[in-house]
Order: structure tokens, then sequence, then C-alpha cells
């Protein structure tokens, strides 16, 4: 019975063995394949480096106001509280105005 799915065995090449532009064309074409490839890869990576350095400099610029408040609470800072004239229980700066001075610069800098 004649099958006509096989060669035969006149068609047939010896094996290994494929012409010379066959196989350029297909090294060609793996290449290319390749290094289209590549250049995707590399652009997905730089949008998405984007991607985040965009991200975090909106979350930076949202929250600067937070960050520079938590900076200055952390880091020590001192406070000048001024008293002008004799200090006395009936003058302007009586020893309860001068507490209350000290606690509120002690309190919020």
């Amino acid at each position: 019975m004649l099958n006509l799915w096989e060669q035969s065995e006149s068609d047939q090449e010896p094996q290994g063995e494929i012409k010379s532009w066959e196989r350029e064309l297909v090294e060609k074409v793996v290449t290319a394949s390749v290094t289209e490839n590549r250049r995707a890869r590399r652009w997905k990576v730089f949008f998405q480096f984007i991607t985040i350095l965009y991200l975090t400099l909106i979350t930076v610029l949202l929250l600067a106001e937070e960050i520079k408040e938590f900076w200055i609470k952390s880091n020590p800072h001192s406070s000048l509280v001024s008293i002008e004239g004799i200090i006395s229980a009936d003058s302007k700066a009586s020893a309860d105005k001068i507490i209350k001075g000290l606690r509120k610069a002690f309190k919020d800098p």
C-alpha cells in the first residue's frame, strides 16, 4: 500500500545535512528574534524604572511636609526665652509667666 505521508527514499536528503542557505536563513531568523526579545526586555526594564522613579517622586512630594515635621521633631534643638525687666510677682516678668513660657518653649520648638 502506498503511504502518502512518507517521502520516498529518493526525495529524502541524508540526515544532519541541511542546505546552507536554509541554515543561514534559520540562523538569521533566530538571531533577529533573540535580538528583538533582548530589546523588548531592556525597554520594559527602562519603563519600569521610570515608573518607579515617578511614583517615588510623587510620594515624596506628597509626604514632604510630614517628613519635614518628623525630622524637626526628632532632632535635638534649643529654644530662646527672652525675659525683660525685673522678675517679681506684680511685673510683666513674674515667675508664673516665665514658667508658662518655659513649658511652652519646651513643648513646641
